[in-house]
């Protein structure tokens, strides 16, 4: 029976998914055609993002939100586990915010162009050295434009739940562009729906840092604020894991 229930919401999340992401392209590549900094550009990707949650039978609980100066562009930071994650976090960062994504993905007709159109960066990690200048860049523009920038140190999403190693990019993106950086621990999003596997739906929940400031700081502080920072949020985890109470059904 429950097979049969996350199969069902399986499919469902993934049509409603690809209809919504369908639209959210073509309002955005409209609303930007006519002004290419419209505000109305963060409601429908809000709209999205609630959109796949509401499908996944998801509900969204923020803590420490108030932690961010909506006026203030920062480096985001978070534990990955999830495709849910994405969504979860546009809405849990009071601040337009934009992700780094994969090269692969701006090679998908119109939402490649879409993603470009909004800010997202792209990410060839075959360019090597040369990929840092144009994530500097790309970070720079973003700060402009009073956007955050969203990166996952782990590089990609967790196949097991259990935490990876981060890497130094976002904080050296954070320190050569002196932003400051929000840690955000994801917690659910894996049980909610695990990466190849069917759509449980649940409680996802994020916890909001105390900004860190990078003024002052230089390369050298790289590692070890990179550790300190993963440190924070396995610790917050850990705390999640041992003390949330798991709501007895998906989307009640």
């Amino acid at each position: 029976m429950q097979l049969a229930k996350d199969l069902v919401r399986t499919v469902r999340t993934i049509v409603v998914g690809v209809g919504v992401t369908a639209f959210a392209c073509a309002a955005i590549l409209w609303l930007t055609f006519r002004n290419p900094d419209s505000p109305k550009v963060e409601k429908v990707i809000r709209m999205w993002a609630r959109t796949w949650l509401r499908a996944a039978d998801v509900v969204l609980q923020v803590r420490g939100a108030e932690h961010i100066d909506p006026t203030q562009s920062y480096v985001i930071v978070s534990n990955h586990r999830s495709n849910l994650d994405i969504p979860a976090h546009f809405i849990t960062i009071p601040t337009p915010l934009r992700f780094l994504a994969k090269t692969e993905l701006f090679a998908i007709p119109v939402l490649g162009t879409t993603m470009r159109k909004i800010g997202i960066v792209e990410v060839d990690r075959a360019r090597g050295a040369a990929i840092h200048r144009e994530l500097n860049a790309s970070a720079s523009d973003n700060l402009r434009h009073a956007r955050s920038l969203m990166v996952y140190p782990e590089g990609t999403r967790s196949r097991d739940g259990s935490m990876r190693d981060f890497k130094k990019g976002a904080v050296a993106i954070a320190i050569e562009n002196q932003m400051p950086i929000v840690p955000v621990t994801t917690y659910g999003s894996y049980r909610a729906w695990p990466p190849k596997k069917l759509v449980k739906g649940g409680t996802v929940i994020t916890v909001v840092g105390k900004p860190i400031e990078t003024t002052g700081l230089t390369r050298v502080h790289t590692g070890s604020v990179t550790q300190s920072i993963r440190e924070q949020i396995e610790e917050t985890f850990n705390a999640l894991d041992t003390g949330v109470v798991e709501s007895a059904e998906p989307g009640e």
